[in-house]
């Protein structure tokens, strides 16, 4: 176990044991050493007048003794001292006011060092207290405020920053010590700050090595580097053969810089060579297009792209669709291309008044099958297709009307007819703000009016089996607490002979 200096000004030359239950010689000519090496610190008021001050070190090193001790009010005695909270070994005599504590690693959580002391008189008892936070080894030290990136060709003046911190926020580093690349200049190289400049060339790391007043020795690296990082190139990912497009990388921003490109399979550099921007012509079979930044510090990295390569216009492919909507009001139906090709981009026609949704294309360049949102009213509606890639656009094909869910149609399996008078408006539509919806009704009916989402989600009820009189009916809605996009007005009306009869219209909030 090392000594500090407390312990030798408490312990010099004496050999002070462990308290057992056993009498001491008296300690009190160590006590008048002991105080003079103590620097206070309050702590807390006990039941006696006076206010009780406990010294101490508060940042303790593990399996180091430091000497703790306070000055009790007249007629008080310490009578025992404790650690809360680490495993300690304490070293006192009876009736001192000072202890000898060493403490082990308890991970850098705090921990407690009681006093407890007993009135002369009265025999009452009281305790004062101490917080400890043992240092561990835990810490860690990292470089910031400075650059990692220096364009090459310059020499600016940098500062950077040594930070160590540890789980309980504090740490006394006693040593620091900066290594800087070969070449670099220094002004500063003490404490935590390190002010460089560097040469015109120059890469390699930043080294900061930390030592603790524990004897903790910690490292950080930091690298400095004169060479760019290379972004991704930007463009198509399909080119039709013997067409020639652009592709282009960011430039890097460093005098003197080159771009050299590179293809392989069918692919050619046509033009740009050298520069950021290169056109690439597709003979046949596609190919690898990559291109590296050579800087006068050296080259970038390298980054590649992979270009599929297309020959004609997309070919028919069937269509399935999956979900069908209900015949008796509008849900959403999904309709997905088969075995799409590769690079296609599909575009989706509705016959009106049809509505697709998700801009009426449907992109899949992976070639796995991707989908597209209809949606359909009472009837179900037509619709066209066709597919555009590199080369062109293919064929448009008409597909027969979105197929209704039988389980919504009549007993003859054909949806249910609108009667005259039953259809509903909305004025204004599409609306920011509020809209009417409008219909007449050929006789009294219970009535109940919903708006529901593109997910059949009913989002506001307007009526619930309401009665309503024969004849024109208007109700007003507002767009407030609805998001902008589509919506279907359902309307659901059941006449005194119990016939039910369906409407829908879309409606459209725009903001």
């Amino acid at each position: 176990m090392t000594i500090n200096n407390n312990m030798q000004c408490f312990a010099h030359k004496h050999n002070v044991q462990p308290v057992v239950q056993a009498k001491y010689q008296s300690f009190a000519r160590y006590v008048l050493l002991a105080l003079c090496c103590i620097v206070f610190y309050p702590l807390t008021s006990i039941t006696t007048s006076a206010q009780i001050w406990l010294s101490g070190e508060r940042y303790p090193c593990p399996n180091t003794a430091y000497v703790y001790a306070i000055i009790p009010p007249s007629s008080w005695t310490v009578i025992n001292w404790q650690v809360i909270g680490a495993v300690a070994s304490v070293v006192y005599v009876p009736g001192s006011p000072s202890a000898l504590i060493s403490f082990s690693d308890n991970g850098g959580f705090p921990c407690t060092v009681i006093a407890l002391m007993q009135n002369d008189t009265s025999g009452a008892q009281t305790t004062t207290s101490k917080g400890i936070f043992i240092q561990t080894n835990n810490y860690s030290v990292s470089i910031g405020n400075g650059p990692s990136f220096i364009p090459c060709g310059t020499t600016p003046d940098l500062m950077y920053i040594g930070t160590p911190s540890r789980f309980d926020e504090h740490v006394d580093i006693v040593q620091y010590s900066w290594v800087i690349p070969t070449g670099w200049t220094a002004d500063r190289l003490d404490n935590r700050y390190l002010r460089v400049k560097p040469n015109e060339t120059g890469t390699g790391n930043i080294v900061l090595t930390t030592r603790d007043k524990c004897g903790n020795i910690k490292s950080s690296s930091f690298p400095i580097t004169r060479i760019p990082t290379l972004q991704p190139i930007a463009g198509q990912d399909c080119q039709c053969i013997n067409v020639d497009r652009p592709y282009s990388v960011p430039d890097v921003a460093v005098a003197g810089t080159a771009y050299n490109w590179t293809v392989t399979g069918g692919l050619q550099i046509v033009s740009g060579q050298g520069t950021t921007n290169v056109m690439v012509r597709n003979n046949g079979g596609g190919g690898t297009l990559s291109v590296i930044a050579q800087t006068p510090c050296g080259n970038t990295n390298q980054v590649s792209k992979s270009i599929q390569s297309v020959s004609t216009v997309p070919a028919f492919r069937p269509v399935t669709n999956e979900e069908r909507p209900w015949s008796n009001f509008t849900r959403m139906g999904r309709i997905r291309v088969v075995n799409p090709e590769p690079c296609a981009v599909y575009y989706f026609i509705p016959e009106t008044p049809g509505i697709i949704f998700g801009g009426g294309t449907v992109s899949n360049p992976a070639g796995t099958g991707d989908f597209i949102h209809v949606e359909v009213d009472t009837y179900g509606r037509k619709y066209s297709y066709y597919g555009v890639n590199d080369c062109g656009a293919g064929a448009t094909y008409t597909n027969p009307q979105v197929p209704l869910n039988p389980s919504c149609a009549g007993d003859d399996g054909n949806p249910l007819a609108l009667r005259a008078g039953q259809q509903i408006t909305a004025e204004p539509n599409p609306f920011q703000d509020n809209t009417t919806l409008s219909y007449d009704l050929s006789g009294a009916s219970v009535v109940t009016l919903d708006i529901v989402n593109n997910l059949n989600q009913v989002v506001r009820s307007i009526y619930q089996n309401e009665r309503q009189k024969q004849g024109k009916q208007s109700v007003v809605v507002s767009a407030r607490g609805l998001q902008t996009g589509s919506y279907t007005v359902r309307l659901v009306a059941t006449n005194q002979k119990g016939e039910t009869i369906r409407a829908s219209t879309i409606i459209q909030i725009v903001r």
